[in-house]
């Protein structure tokens, strides 16, 4: 099959998962722009617009796909956020990436280790918690995982999990504002668009925990 010319392969990025709205626009593996401004409980009333002008000049129809972050995070803003996309997705008809927050911490830092865990805090004294492999640059799912990955968990049993490990993965623990990570939900989807993925808007949803 032919590749698509990267001049024409726009990506928008989308995170939305607490107080601040990361926006990232991609062509191909190259990043044009990005934002990450502090919108509080305005998320709602200023999304729509502040897309509209983060975009220009282009039109959503130059858009060739989305991605956006599908948690663990406020409740509230998840919701917010991926129903916008699913929404755009759906009306211009566009693959609709979906990615953790935890998978896409590990990306936007790119530490040197070849295996890494990725913490956020969570309710109850508990925790978010993923592990992660960099190859080629990205930051994948460990596939050795005997549980889920990107889950909820005791901080005993996250750390029973963690001596599980063929080695010490380097441990990440995730700020409170993530929306200047959104460049990296962008690299994820062009790795994954590249190879042929064309995922489905339905099939995005958020993880609560």
């Amino acid at each position: 099959m032919t590749p698509t010319p990267v001049s024409s392969q726009y990506g928008l990025a989308i995170h939305a998962g607490g107080a601040q709205l990361g926006l990232a626009l991609g062509n191909g593996p190259t990043l044009l722009r990005q934002e990450a401004r502090d919108t509080g409980r305005e998320l709602a009333n200023v999304l729509q617009i502040r897309l509209g002008e983060f975009l220009a000049p282009l039109d959503w129809e130059d858009l060739a796909y989305l991605s956006v972050a599908r948690g663990p995070g406020s409740f509230t803003s998840l919701r917010i956020g991926l129903t916008c996309a699913r929404i755009i997705a759906q009306q211009f008809s566009l693959p609709l990436f979906t990615f953790s927050s935890l998978q896409t911490y590990a990306q936007f830092l790119q530490p040197e280790a070849s295996l890494v865990s990725v913490t956020q805090t969570a309710t109850q004294g508990k925790l978010y918690g993923g592990v992660y492999r960099i190859r080629g640059s990205l930051a994948q799912p460990w596939e050795d995982a005997p549980t889920p990955n990107d889950r909820l968990w005791a901080p005993a049993e996250w750390e029973d999990y963690l001596a599980t490990l063929p080695q010490t993965p380097s441990q990440l623990q995730t700020p409170d504002n993530l929306g200047e990570t959104a460049p990296a939900l962008l690299t994820l989807a062009w790795s994954q668009w590249r190879a042929g993925a064309r995922p489905f808007w339905v099939e995005a949803t958020p993880f609560y925990g």
